[in-house]
């Protein structure tokens, strides 16, 4: 299980402690989301780009479209 911790905050409206459920990925229609209560600060929201990327072996991909690394 991959999981990114989220602590509750006045910006991301969250009353408990969460996780962002990094190896369950699924898609979802606009009608299966809820309310919205708040949204992710910059820090939470890098936390699960990074596991994203490495979960989803993007590494290659980053470093290509970053300019850092080579074409295939």
């Amino acid at each position: 299980m991959i999981r990114v911790d989220i602590e509750p905050s006045e910006a991301n409206g969250l009353q408990v402690r969460s996780q962002a459920m990094i190896d369950r990925l699924s898609a979802a229609l606009p009608q299966q989301v809820g309310l919205k209560v708040g949204h992710l600060e910059a820090e939470d929201l890098a936390r699960i780009e990074f596991a994203l990327i490495n979960v989803l072996s993007l590494q290659h991909a980053l470093s290509i479209v970053s300019g850092k690394g080579k074409l295939p």
